[in-house]
């Protein structure tokens, strides 16, 4: 799944902010063989990040990929 699309699915879907990319260390995405996917996802917790916030970003990752490995 492109990173960007991926992004806004959480967005728009679950309401879960991420930041999809290169994320400032092309070399680091050249050897882990990631630039032609355009970079990764990146999910950061904050100090207002509760347990809760975390348990329905990760829910919502797993919804999007069952959904994703359904429609393949």
């Amino acid at each position: 799944c492109d990173p960007r699309e991926l992004s806004v699915m959480l967005e728009t879907s679950f309401r879960v902010q991420t930041r999809a990319g290169l994320h400032c260390a092309p070399r680091m995405h050249a050897a882990l063989g990631t630039i032609d996917r355009r970079g990764t996802l990146r999910l950061s917790v904050g100090p207002f990040t509760t347990r809760d916030d975390v348990d329905a970003a990760a829910e919502a990752v797993s919804e999007i990929a069952r959904a994703l490995a359904d429609a393949s």
